[in-house]
């Protein structure tokens, strides 16, 4: 479960009653209907074992972030057997920055639809790589949800087999309707992002879920991000989404089991911007570290501004946080306080951790653009 749908779950806010926070149950369901023609017959019947550059080729070229979990396959997707009761972290304190790397760059897209009756059928399906892709993210409540175009690229070790087969029949059954997008099935779902029940969505939005070879699983807020992924799959593209001459792939370590990145193109009225990071755990203390860079020199004043603005945003959380700066990054190294955030309150209030509040907030803004260059340029 992602940092921002632990918050809500454990939110006393919530559980009384006073939010509805993206809880796809209170949703009237619609029959399906199915608007699908040759998608019927469009699956591979072949395993996919594309690498992560093969996998980064399929996104749309204007993609600006990118988690990613590649793990040994004899670690499942979710292992969720080391939280508490309440669903914090038992970790001890040198470890949490590997734990909130892996936390962030871990896809969880199905968790919040349909009170995740389908997520359930994949906890302990081993997984070779997990890539969430997305663009245009921004949070759009005081509860750190978000809205963004996107896709969740799950490959796992073998076939899902009858597993897959009862998942699809399921999505079939539950769906709004099936469509045939470039070619394959895709079942459609309303959007299952985590949010306040006041916000409104976007005609765009969406859950649209496509199983493309027996080991892979899409899920995506959006059908034109999704079929473009679908097309890009089958053609050899000479464009690339975050290309290798980016400055920032210099501190990144795409080998490593989990880390995120973002690349960030935004137009001002005078010209257009572009800052970049990356976040990696912390080889020498018990935090995260965030890599600030700039694709052309006369963007350093942006990235030296992004780096101070989230430098701001850690010490206003309570944590601990140094800057450095020399001429092609900006260095943020952040730890967590002591004594941790999965320690219990003194006074506790309602089982509820207001530290671990603090660091959940964070961790999801530190995935939209306000944070980042947002005011840097003005608008969007």
């Amino acid at each position: 479960m992602s940092c921002a749908s632990k918050l809500a779950t454990h939110s006393p806010v919530c559980r009384q009653g006073a939010l509805v926070v993206g809880v796809l149950c209170a949703v009237v369901w619609a029959l399906p209907t199915c608007e699908c023609g040759a998608g019927d017959a469009a699956h591979v019947n072949k395993i996919d074992r594309s690498s992560f550059e093969e996998c980064l080729a399929w996104l749309p070229v204007n993609t600006e972030t990118l988690r990613v979990r590649r793990d040994d396959p004899s670690h499942p997707l979710q292992d969720e057997p080391r939280v508490d009761q309440n669903g914090f972290p038992k970790l001890d304190r040198a470890k949490w920055g590997q734990w909130a790397v892996r936390e962030i760059a871990t896809p969880h897209p199905l968790d919040n639809l349909r009170d995740g009756k389908y997520g359930k059928q994949l906890i302990g399906r081993k997984t070779t790589l997990a890539i969430a892709a997305t663009r245009y993210v921004e949070i759009v409540d005081g509860w750190g949800g978000q809205r963004f175009q996107g896709c969740c690229i799950l490959q796992f070790e073998n076939d899902l087999g009858p597993a897959g087969t009862k998942l699809e029949e399921e999505l079939r059954r539950d769906c709004k309707t099936v469509r045939s997008v470039a070619g394959e099935r895709v079942y459609v779902f309303e959007q299952s992002v985590v949010r306040k029940f006041y916000v409104k969505d976007e005609a765009w939005e969406g859950t649209f879920i496509c199983r493309p070879a027996p080991n892979l699983l899409f899920v995506a807020t959006q059908e034109a991000f999704l079929e473009t992924v679908l097309k890009r799959r089958r053609q050899k593209v000479s464009d690339r989404a975050l290309p290798d001459n980016l400055p920032f792939w210099k501190s990144v370590d795409v080998k490593s089991s989990a880390w995120m990145v973002r690349h960030i193109k935004r137009k001002s009225s005078k010209q257009t911007i572009d800052v970049a990071w990356s976040l990696a755990a912390s080889k020498s203390s018990p935090g995260i570290v965030l890599t600030f860079s700039h694709d052309d020199p006369t963007f350093k004043a942006a990235r030296d501004w992004a780096a101070s603005r989230v430098l701001e945003r850690a010490t206003a959380f309570g944590f601990p946080a140094s800057l450095k700066k020399n001429a092609a990054t900006a260095i943020l190294s952040i730890e967590w306080p002591n004594p941790v955030p999965n320690e219990p309150p003194a006074p506790p209030v309602d089982n509820f951790d207001p530290q671990f509040v603090s660091y959940s907030f964070f961790l999801v803004s530190l995935e939209s653009d306000p944070v980042v260059v947002g005011e840097v340029v003005g608008t969007r």
